[in-house]
């Protein structure tokens, strides 16, 4: 990832290309905090410094995973280039949509712009082919403007030549600290904590790999 990003990233400044180099540029940042806090000193492929802390780089490493994801959907998986422009139109929609609800949450005044530009996505959407290719379940996701990937996770971790299974589980474990869930909890918290040091481990050797 790092080694393609690095070939990208001038010509997506020329091109003005924003998915790209927002997203690989989010990715390498987060990476950085996230081994930063997790080896504090400790060689690559060891388990974290027992001082490190666990909870926050697992979050980070949740957003790592997250926007990984996002950058293969929006600007490196192997589509058409119709479906690739209405995956970036879906996300344009989303962020549109989240403005709009923002603003009235918020008790702002509503930006009339704002309302247009939306209007005009879901119209480029609504025409675009891709949607009557979509399941049923896809097209709704991508056509509401809630979701900047409609696809599910484990799909696409297929479609990246990575275990769906191992994934989603390593995805778990990082969503126990960032919600505070049951078992971030409850959990035997010495088990938890290995569990989640290998798991950062893991997605710190993948990290570096290039």
């Amino acid at each position: 990832f790092a080694g393609l990003t690095k070939k990208l990233i001038p010509d997506l400044f020329v091109d003005q290309n924003h998915p790209e180099v927002l997203l690989s540029l989010r990715v390498l940042r987060t990476s950085e905090s996230v081994l930063r806090i997790l080896l504090r000193g400790a060689p690559i492929g060891e388990v974290p410094h027992p001082q490190a802390d666990i909870a926050s780089a697992a979050s980070l490493a949740r957003m790592v995973i997250e926007t990984s994801i996002a950058f293969f959907f929006l600007c490196i998986d192997d589509v058409a280039p119709e479906e690739r422009r209405f995956r970036r139109l879906a996300s344009m929609l989303h962020y549109g949509t989240e403005m709009l609800k923002l603003q009235r949450d918020f008790g702002m005044e509503v930006d009339p712009a704002r309302e247009q530009e939306v209007s005009e996505l879901r119209r480029q959407l609504s025409e675009n082919p891709v949607p009557s290719q979509l399941a049923p379940d896809e097209r709704r996701r991508a056509l509401a403007g809630n979701d900047v990937i409609y696809v599910r996770r484990t799909d696409l971790a297929t479609r990246m030549g990575l275990p769906p299974k191992r994934l989603d589980a390593i995805y778990r474990v990082f969503s126990g600290y960032v919600h505070s869930n049951t078992l971030s909890l409850h959990m035997d918290l010495t088990r938890y904590t290995e569990a989640s040091a290998l798991a950062l481990v893991e997605l710190s050797a993948a990290m570096l790999s290039d």
